[in-house]
């Protein structure tokens, strides 16, 4: 398995992780309320990019440079983690939408957690 991929499905747990973690217990709900935070953070200082995102396209650069493909680097279209999700079920949604839906599903994470930590004591 490549690198990218593992990556990325390393990713796919994560961006889960974010959607239904506070879904399975309190204990995550305590630290979804720590990770939320932290996760939405590194996407405001890192140009709406997440490190996964970004380690998985350094990795694909790498290994279309090992298949020596006959793409240039800057041929290699870099794209975000949902955009390639997206691309590979044929849905055709922007990188505006995709980035505010990325911050929606953090801030609801977020306060979904709050919520149940706060008010379910």
């Amino acid at each position: 398995m490549k690198k990218s991929d593992i990556i990325n499905k390393l990713h796919l747990i994560v961006y889960l992780y974010m959607v239904f973690g506070w879904l399975i217990s309190e204990a995550n709900c305590k630290f979804l309320l720590f990770f939320s935070p932290t996760v939405i953070t590194q996407w405001g200082i890192n140009n709406n990019e997440c490190v996964l995102t970004q380690l998985e396209n350094k990795y694909i650069r790498e290994e279309n440079k090992d298949n020596k493909e006959e793409k240039e680097d800057k041929d290699i279209k870099e794209e975000t983690f949902l955009k390639r999700l997206c691309d590979k079920y044929n849905i055709n949604i922007s990188e505006n939408v995709l980035d505010k839906l990325t911050y929606f599903v953090a801030y609801h994470s977020f306060i979904q957690s709050y919520w149940r930590v706060v008010f379910y004591l």
